[in-house]
């Protein structure tokens, strides 16, 4: 746990210094969310609004207004009659074509149908950037069952979390 900087000359460069100084590309966080509701993908959208997300990939699975999605910069991809893996898969595969490193990339995989604040893109990713043996994390949520909205309340980074497990609707 003890941090060692590189001595060069009269100054001392330490990994977060040379991580944002000498060329590392920025960690970017992408956000996938599959969807066939134009109202849920529309209200996902604008709460990831000022999250510091880089680009949002909506999955189009039948949506009736695309133009609004555009219009808003995200990027939109038709993929109508596809599983919900191959969505998944889809918008992995275009976060990492556009990232400048695969080391670099986080990617928060949506459900369009949940609540959240304007905190929890960072707290995710805080989560999972917190041991570097996670390969992911999962929201919490409060335990309703039903066709209603899902409440994202908190964070669970590799534990079991009294909700059955992961979580398939955040990660």
């Amino acid at each position: 746990s003890t941090e060692v900087g590189h001595v060069k000359g009269s100054l001392t460069w330490w990994p977060s210094d040379i991580r944002h100084e000498r060329g590392f590309p920025r960690v970017k966080t992408y956000a996938i969310v599959p969807s066939k509701t134009d109202e849920l993908a529309r209200a996902t959208c604008r709460q990831l609004t000022g999250q510091g997300i880089e680009q949002v990939y909506i999955l189009d699975n039948g949506l009736e207004d695309p133009d609004w999605f555009d219009q808003h910069g995200i990027y939109l991809v038709p993929m109508h009659d596809a599983g919900i893996h191959e969505m998944w898969n889809r918008g992995i595969d275009l976060a990492i074509a556009d990232a400048d490193q695969r080391r670099n990339v986080n990617l928060l995989i949506l459900n369009d149908d949940l609540e959240f604040d304007g905190t929890f893109a960072r707290r995710m990713v805080d989560a999972l950037r917190s041991d570097g043996d996670l390969v992911a994390v999962s929201g919490n949520y409060d335990g309703r069952e039903g066709p209603q909205v899902i409440d994202v309340d908190d964070i669970c980074a590799g534990r079991y979390d009294g909700t059955g497990g992961f979580a398939g609707f955040a990660f």
